[in-house]
């Protein structure tokens, strides 16, 4: 008989115990005290504990650089002559180019326009054909109308104009000029140029 109330009793524990921790929630080490034996109350720690996860919020990471815009500009010097053809001239101007032949490009351009201040270019009625940068060698193929022919002083600021100009650049070694396809020995006649120029010669 003692038997059975010692089993009632620690299922009745059990069921008390199990409701007051549904109940309040409760975490921790509760002691219950039950016999376990006939030789008195013994304490039989009983745990119960809940895991907490914690939840992290992690922001997206990027690699991305952030990129420069737009473009700068190239200080370029354009060589002109003066009205007696006697000695030339410089002018300074900021070119926007995304590569090396647009820098020739848009300088050849540059150069063939007449300066405000007065000095004029040599090269405005001169047709560019064509224009090739390749290792270090700038070829201009191009076309002098017979109106544009100069004499002895004009051909020689003619052509001294152009080499400072082009050779002002760090990647222009050599400086090939052919009228309409064919390497002449001179643009007009008066002054003999080589094929290539080269800057080391200068």
């Amino acid at each position: 008989m003692n038997t059975a109330n010692r089993s009632f009793r620690v299922l009745l524990a059990s069921t008390l115990l199990a409701a007051f921790l549904t109940a309040c929630g409760d975490q921790g080490t509760v002691k219950v005290e039950t016999e376990v034996s006939g030789n008195g109350p013994s304490s039989v720690p009983i745990t119960s504990s809940i895991a907490e996860v914690p939840i992290t919020s992690v922001a997206p990471q990027t690699s991305a650089t952030p990129k420069p815009t737009g473009e700068q500009g190239t200080e370029v010097i354009i060589y002109r002559s003066d009205g007696e053809l006697q000695k030339m001239v410089e002018h300074n101007v900021k070119i926007i180019a995304k590569d090396e032949v647009e820098l020739i490009n848009k300088t050849l351009a540059e150069f063939q326009k007449d300066d405000a201040s007065g000095a004029i270019s040599l090269w405005k009625g001169i047709h560019f054909l064509s224009v090739e940068l390749k290792d270090a060698v700038l070829t201009l193929d191009i076309h002098i109308p017979d109106e544009e022919r100069l004499g002895a002083p004009g051909e020689q600021q003619l052509v001294d104009t152009l080499k400072k100009t082009m050779f002002q650049f760090s990647f222009v070694e050599s400086l090939d000029v052919l009228v309409v396809g064919e390497p002449v020995e001179s643009l007009m006649g008066h002054v003999d140029i080589e094929h290539p120029i080269k800057k080391s010669e200068q």
